[in-house]
């Protein structure tokens, strides 16, 4: 007898003794009906986990795309580009990517690059922050007296001719 043979004999002989334990037995028939119940809900759950699995990897794809652009804004911005956003947007973002730790390596080197070969899309001044202040100037000479009389028209003493007055003084 080949291997097959006394495999196929064995099966036979197991579903034949299954069949009469279950006729002679009811109970057996319910848990056999049960285990395959269960065995139904763990493949459903097993689905739902594998298609939970592509959603989540699909936000996390998601995210680290923002956390690209918003990278490249900023850097975009720091380099002094005119147009922060549509720099971003041209700039080759292949380099560019998310670490372990979240945060976004290469976005500067990108936006450098692009820099070097379309000089045009940057301001002639960085942009953002406060202007330069001018040493010399009529505003750096101001005193507080004068300040104050140029923003509140005044500059006298707040407490003089003021108060409560009594008739009978």
């Amino acid at each position: 007898m080949t291997e097959q043979e006394t495999t196929e004999e064995t099966t036979e002989q197991t579903t034949e003794q299954t069949t009469e334990t279950e006729e002679q037995d009811p109970q057996v028939a319910k848990l056999r009906r049960e285990a395959a119940g269960y065995r139904t809900k763990l493949r459903e759950a097993e689905q739902e986990r594998d298609e939970t699995r592509t959603e989540l990897d699909a936000l996390r794809g998601e995210r680290q795309a923002e956390q690209i652009t918003d990278a490249l804004v900023d850097a975009a911005h720091k380099l002094g580009f005119k147009n922060p956003q549509g720099a971003a947007d041209k700039a080759d973002a292949a380099g560019v990517k998310v670490n372990a730790d979240g945060e976004v390596e290469g976005a500067e080197a990108a936006l450098k690059a692009l820099q070097e070969a379309l000089p045009e899309l940057v301001a002639s001044e960085p942009a953002g922050g406060n202007p330069p202040r001018r040493r010399g100037s009529a505003a750096a000479k101001e005193s507080d007296a004068d300040r104050r009389k140029r923003l509140y028209g005044g500059g006298g003493d707040a407490f003089a001719g003021g108060g409560v007055v009594r008739p009978d003084a």
